[in-house]
């Protein structure tokens, strides 16, 4: 919330007179007696697409133009709650009067077409996922092939020559797609989750952005970076639902009409959808419908409700439903690959119906893992943080393209990235000595049969395997599966070991390093396979270190087993998830004997890593500067017995309800300030509230707006001559939401000089209802307040009634409290 540059003071207002009243509402509407609308003003253009920008997102497209703050203060809030003025209102009793005795009636209307709509996004979900599957695993295949066939026929130089350049063509569209759409970079989860929250993100939700990370994150996974599709999917997921919902798509110019998606044009549909949504990238990602749901809870939506609830349960069970008819349909798809991730079969090695992996004691074992993970998770978290940090001196905040010198800059960092992994994973892989091809018993289970097949041979003779290669030169889900599935008991000497520990400690330390370098970097990465990878490794590291130890005795678990809580602890130690993550992994293992030691390895995870850092998604959206409100108020505000007056801002512009239109125009055009308060004449008594996309709608519409008179087209000249002249017609409430949500630019909008003594009559459109909090509240009230109603604006009143302050998301920030306090004690 700015000051304007002029004060309020000079744009005194002159006091309303007995000839400014109005006609009511429904006269002016053409409303008979029964409340059936006649007039043709209505909703005749609402298919009308005028191009502009919001007023809102004009400082965030120079992003990297703005210092940290006036960043922070550039991003405003979405708007939950309707406007209720009287236009509002007609415009409901209208509908309801047309909807009598209807069986389909509005709400039943409203109810199929939000089913229908949640459907469609749990189905375009599952294919957006089935295609990023199949695109990055045949692009990965593609690259595998060059190389090991330029290793059999041809020299090494050619055979890396080929792997490095194929990767660098692949990174190089993936970084293509990031210069196309900034927004899409990295995985999209700090952005949904702000999104979420409330936080209006220009660009987030768009159909370009949705094109920019599906194409860009299927070549960045085929391209080799250490990165995974599973967080792009969320967002992915949340794109496709804030599409579906809306019925438009201003990157394509394309709007199926206002009507008939009337109902879900507006901020408080748009976040369900898009709640909706990131639930079905979770039940793509990792076929885990209920986790998905929990995600959504746990991570998205800070606005939750039990309807909600249903409404994700469904997108993601007709999103599970919709891989598996998809699997159906595809020859050679089978069941498992129709995930964008595929954990293997878990199963208990005394056979059906035996007892568990792993004794009880050894949940002592699982929480010291899950400590380490917490630790390592953190470690994880600063490093990056530090490189982030260093990336935004150098290149600018992630989703700016202002400077393009900035922007080559990001582009040539994503391929010295690739060349550098390229040149490791060949490298190492071409030095480590070759092993021969463990032969397994005949009562070996069929997966590892399987997965023996998939060991890389690279230039291994005939009978012999890389186990560097089996780890870097595969689909990274096959090398998960490499360290869960190949058991190493210590008490069975027929059971070989497929990884040395010298391998699995070089490949862990070498891989998490590039992750954390590669994690932030201009195409769209995800984080849940470098972690579940790296962490799958640091788990088997330990399992081989304990049978070491134990002489290979069999006291404890297998190495597959290890690996598994290696990999929950590494991944809840960077991103901090407890109950969505084990309900997540507990649907894609498929075996509940896992429950108990996932739960005891997350909370474990999340005290150690709580101690020395934040989660890497809040770390992010810290770093961004996106003003993200926790559920809780900060604990300062208690401490120091705040109050709204000691955290608004005073410097409020008051509106009138009838005003000229030169006056109006003047006064609003000279600040940025996105809502007003009317007030009365002479006593400033607080009547509601206007938003500034308001004004600019009747501003666009001002042949019906303004007016040289509003009491029956007459106006009464100082002389106490009666002149006709120019009466105003109402908006209705179609023709101001018809732009929803790239609504006309104030600053577009003009006034002839032969218009500025027209007048403009505020009142219809006065959100006469407006949430406001007395001054003498509390601190932790009117946050509480303005995040549960998921407010834009909250105005300040006293015993008078008399607007005294606003309080906007800014102002509820911790460092905006810190400041008030040190200012209260100057």
């Amino acid at each position: 919330f700015k000051m304007a540059k002029r004060s309020p003071s000079k744009a005194k207002l002159l006091p309303m007179t007995p000839e400014h009243e109005r006609r009511s509402l429904p006269e002016l509407l053409g409303m008979k007696s029964g409340g059936n609308a006649v007039s043709n003003d209505s909703d005749d253009d609402d298919d009308v697409i005028i191009t502009t920008r919001n007023d809102d997102d004009v400082a965030l497209m120079d992003g990297i133009n703005l210092s940290d703050d006036e960043r922070q203060r550039a991003y405003t809030s979405l708007d939950y709650e309707t406007d209720e003025s009287e236009v509002y209102r007609t415009h409901m009793a209208a509908r309801q009067s047309n909807d009598t005795n209807r069986f389909l009636n509005i709400s039943r209307r409203r109810s199929i077409k939000r089913w229908v709509l949640i459907a469609a996004t749990g189905m375009l979900t599952s294919v957006a996922g089935v295609l990023a599957t199949l695109g990055s695993r045949g692009l990965a295949d593609l690259k595998f092939w060059g190389a090991l066939y330029q290793l059999q026929h041809g020299s090494v130089f050619a055979a890396f020559l080929a792997y490095a350049v194929i990767n660098l063509a692949f990174v190089c569209v993936a970084a293509g797609c990031v210069a196309f759409e900034p927004i899409a970079a990295g995985s999209g989860i700090p952005e949904t989750k702000s999104f979420l929250n409330g936080i209006n993100m220009p660009r987030v939700m768009r159909f370009k952005t949705l094109v920019s990370k599906l194409v860009g994150v299927t070549f960045s996974v085929g391209g080799g970076l250490p990165c995974g599709k599973e967080g792009p999917m969320i967002h992915t997921g949340a794109c496709i639902a804030a599409g579906v919902s809306q019925g438009k798509s201003s990157s394509m110019e394309f709007d199926i009409g206002f009507r008939k998606f009337d109902d879900f044009r507006n901020d408080a549909e748009k976040r369900d959808f898009v709640a909706c949504g990131a639930a079905a990238g979770v039940c793509t990602a990792f076929q885990a419908p209920i986790g998905g749901v929990l995600f959504a809870l746990e991570e998205g939506a800070s606005h939750w409700n039990e309807a909600l609830t249903w409404r994700t349960f469904f997108c993601t069970m007709v999103t599970l439903m919709s891989l598996y008819f998809i699997k159906e349909g595809l020859v050679g798809f089978s069941l498992n690959a129709s995930s964008m991730f595929n954990f293997g079969k878990f199963y208990s090695l005394q056979g059906q119906g035996g007892s568990a992996n792993y004794d009880i004691w050894e949940l002592l074992v699982f929480i010291m893992i899950g400590s380490l993970g917490g630790l390592i998770g953190a470690m994880f978290n600063s490093a990056n943080k530090r490189i982030t940090l260093l990336r935004k001196q150098l290149f600018g905040f992630t989703g700016t393209v202002s400077a393009k010198n900035r922007s080559r800059g990001k582009f040539i960092e994503a391929l010295i990235i690739s060349f550098v992994m390229s040149l490791i994973s060949f490298v190492v892989s071409l030095s480590w000595e070759c092993r021969d091809l463990p032969v397994l018993n005949k009562t070996a289970p069929v997966q590892e049969l399987e997965l023996l097949e998939s060991l890389v041979v690279f230039r291994c003779k005939d009978g012999e395997y890389n186990e560097m290669a089996s780890l870097f030169f595969t689909q990274q889900d096959v090398a998960i599966r490499h360290l869960f599935h190949f058991r190493e008991l210590g008490n069975d000497p027929n059971v070989p070991i497929i990884f040395s520990l010298s391998c699995l400690v070089t490949f862990f330390i070498l891989y998490i390093s590039m992750a954390t370098l590669t994690y932030g970097v201009a195409v769209p990465t995800g984080l849940f396979v470098p972690a579940l990878l790296s962490g799958a490794t640091f788990g088997r590291i330990v399992g081989y270190v304990l049978h070491h130890a134990d002489s290979y005795n069999g006291t404890f678990a297998d190495s597959g087993t290890y690996a598994l809580i290696g990999a929950v602890a590494v991944l809840g130690g960077m991103a901090r998830m407890t109950i969505s993550l084990t309900v997540i992994m507990l649907e894609a293992t498929g075996d509940v004997q896992y429950v108990l030691p996932l739960m005891i390895t997350l909370i474990a995870a999340r005290w150690v890593g709580n101690m020395f850092s934040d989660g890497i998604y809040d770390m992010h959206i810290h770093i961004n500067k996106l003003p993200l409100l926790p559920a809780s108020c900060p604990q300062i505000a208690t401490k120091h017995n705040l109050i709204a007056k000691d955290i608004m801002n005073p410097n409020v512009i008051a509106l009138h309800p009838t005003m000229p239109a030169g006056r109006l125009y003047d006064l609003v055009s000279d600040n940025t300030h996105s809502c007003y308060p009317l007030i009365t004449y002479g006593e400033n008594t607080f009547l509601g509230t206007i938003t500034r996309k308001r004004l600019a709608v009747l501003f666009l519409d001002k042949e019906k707006t303004f007016a040289t008179s509003s009491v029956g087209g007459e106006t009464i000249t100082a002389n106490g001559e009666v002149v006709r002249g120019k009466v105003a017609r109402i908006v209705s409430w179609g023709e101001l939401e018809r732009f929803y949500p790239r609504y006309p630019a104030f600053r577009d909008q003009k006034v002839l000089d032969e218009e500025r003594d027209m007048e403009v009559d505020l009142t219809p459109y006065m959100n006469t209802s407006p949430y406001t909090i007395h001054v003498s509240a509390s601190a932790k009230r009117t946050y509480r307040l303005f995040l549960a109603m998921g407010m834009r604006h909250l105005f300040v009143i006293d015993d008078k009634h008399n607007c005294v302050g606003i309080i906007t998301r800014q102002d509820l920030l911790l460092e905006n409290m810190k400041s008030k306090i040190e200012n209260r004690r100057r």
